[in-house]
């Protein structure tokens, strides 16, 4: 089996109001993702996520085929170690 590692990702563009956590938090759920996604209050999304690499570049994938471009104009990810561990993906307010 992987080891797991945790990925911070930013994604920015028309991310806000498109169902775009919900699709986050679906993808995440179908794949064995765990972690979080929340609004920040600057128009962004920010997603922790703790899986295998192959795990979270599927998900970076799904959202990326979901949205594309014309909602997604930037993310930025940073892959860590696992610094806090989540036993599900949830949606924060």
């Amino acid at each position: 089996m992987s080891e797991k590692e945790q990925m911070h990702a930013i994604f920015r563009g028309k991310v806000q109001g498109v169902c775009f956590r919900a699709t986050t938090c679906q993808i995440a759920k179908k794949i064995g993702v765990t972690g979080r996604v929340k609004n920040l209050s600057d128009g962004s999304v920010e997603v922790y996520a703790q899986g295998t690499k192959g795990q979270l570049e599927d998900l970076l994938s799904g959202l990326d085929q979901e949205f594309g471009s014309n909602n997604i104009h930037d993310v930025s990810t940073e892959f860590t170690e696992i610094s806090q561990s989540w036993r599900d993906f949830n949606v924060d307010f």
